[in-house]
């Protein structure tokens, strides 16, 4: 493509060019042609003799070059992301990440890219191709029981690429993507005695909390490190007085809760109203929520999605009551990815924040906001309450938020959800992508629901099996 001769400078003549070489090669020069007159005259080549010394020029001019590209780079692949309707997370760590292992470090990239093909390409599973829950890959499109050797599981939790199962003998279980395996299972070796009481995934790490109240920084690599000084009071009780009996954290908030009804972002107290008891937070990505004993719900963190429930898309530095809901008895919120979910003592379900999938249980459309139409919303800013679609009456026990989807227990023991189905949260067997209202989650009569746990693309279901008669 390029004449290797070189004129008297030492410079190769990109402007000649042989005809030998193609048709291909030659329309190639001439689309990288351009983009080489701009730069000759723009940025001095400071390896000819006669500019030698105009190196900071060419320093400057260079940087200013990487610059104007890299955003224009950015630019076409956010409108690309827009016209497909692709977030721009996802755009950038599929497009700019993989260019950047392209041309820095090849084997990196091909590696990152088997990764992504395994988890992305699958369209309408969770991410149980890395085996989180599940033993082989004939398990992954339909739904399961997961049982580990008869023994007794306390509870579970899960991040994008793994699975931890925490048993009642105390051990710890890990599964999934583990020791550069999928379908992988090891037991994790405890630098502590007693028992895990929570575990939160992170994409850097994992926070254990410990029945005793310790915390403890864990990596796949099996590096353990205690948290010391997690807390932090502004009175004169020390430290050791305050026990942690719960903890949530998104990757910018790391909140806790006390026995006493404190609640913390590591490691400084998170200022309340006099008198107040928090008995419960929970972290979206970008927001915070949590009850108190009288049955009152603050939020805090990003509102850019209604999520905060005030009214407003602003954001919030520090708990702020929720006054749509203040005179009701509130028994258990949730937050999830850009949305949050209450319900009260008389078993009403109420939902706010971001309704791009449905997971609010309201119609989804999103040209227009809930002033404009009644029935179908794209952004709540306010608490709402929700109908079932037969207009049916049922009482809500239990609520819990995935990142885009919203599953419910009621008081008969069964299990209804809205929202993002890509992954099979709502119903395995359907390809419908979401339910914009309350659907039915099909589950064997064989069973009983005490409890339900969602997560990011997953929603867990903790049974009884009936006995037979």
């Amino acid at each position: 493509m390029v004449n290797n001769k070189t004129n008297g400078e030492g410079v190769l003549d990109f402007f000649s060019f042989r005809f030998q070489r193609g048709w291909c090669k030659f329309i190639l020069w001439l689309i990288v042609l351009p983009v080489y007159i701009i730069f000759s005259f723009t940025i001095p080549g400071c390896n000819k003799k006669r500019l030698k010394n105009w190196f900071p020029l060419t320093f400057t001019m260079c940087i200013i070059r990487i610059g104007s590209l890299s955003y224009i780079v950015a630019w076409i692949i956010t409108i690309i992301g827009n016209a497909f309707k692709v977030p721009n997370s996802i755009m950038g760590i599929t497009f700019l990440a993989a260019d950047v292992f392209f041309f820095v470090n090849p084997p990196t990239c091909s590696v990152f890219l088997s990764l992504l093909s395994i988890s992305s390409g699958l369209t309408h599973i969770c991410f149980k191709s890395f085996g989180q829950l599940c033993s082989n890959e004939s398990d992954v499109f339909s739904q399961f029981r997961l049982s580990v050797d008869n023994k007794a599981i306390k509870f579970i939790t899960l991040s994008w690429s793994k699975c931890y199962i925490v048993l009642d003998n105390g051990d710890v279980l890990v599964q999934g993507f583990v020791d550069s395996k999928i379908y992988h299972q090891r037991q994790l070796i405890l630098p502590f005695q007693v028992k895990v009481k929570k575990i939160t995934c992170l994409r850097r790490y994992d926070i254990f909390l410990t029945e005793d109240g310790s915390c403890w920084k864990y990596s796949l690599n099996e590096q353990w490190i205690k948290i010391k000084d997690y807390i932090k009071i502004a009175n004169d009780k020390k430290n050791a007085e305050i026990k942690i009996i719960d903890i949530d954290s998104n990757d910018e908030l790391h909140v806790a809760l006390s026995s006493e009804g404190l609640i913390f972002n590591f490691p400084f107290q998170i200022e309340m109203p006099l008198l107040t008891k928090v008995t419960k937070v929970s972290c979206g990505l970008e927001h915070c929520i949590c009850l108190t004993n009288t049955g009152s719900v603050f939020g805090w963190g990003s509102g850019s999605r209604g999520q905060l429930g005030n009214g407003l898309l602003n954001f919030v530095e520090q708990p702020e009551l929720l006054v749509a809901l203040d005179g009701l008895i509130v028994i258990d919120v949730d937050a999830g990815g850009w949305h949050s979910a209450a319900v009260t003592d008389f078993g009403d379900f109420y939902s706010w924040g971001w309704n791009n999938f449905g997971q609010l249980g309201f119609l989804r459309d999103k040209n227009i906001t809930e002033n404009e139409n009644n029935d179908r919303v794209s952004v709540l800013s306010e608490p709402k309450v929700v109908d079932w679609p037969d207009k049916s009456e049922v009482r809500v026990k239990q609520i819990s938020c995935g990142t885009k989807h919203t599953v419910v227990l009621l008081d008969d023991g069964l299990v209804w959800g809205c929202g993002c189905n890509k992954y099979g949260q709502i119903n395995p067997a359907s390809k419908q992508k979401y339910f914009d209202k309350m659907e039915l989650i099909p589950v064997s009569d064989q069973i009983d629901i005490y409890k339900i746990f969602c997560i990011s693309w997953y929603t867990v279901l903790y049974v009884d099996c009936k006995k037979s008669d």
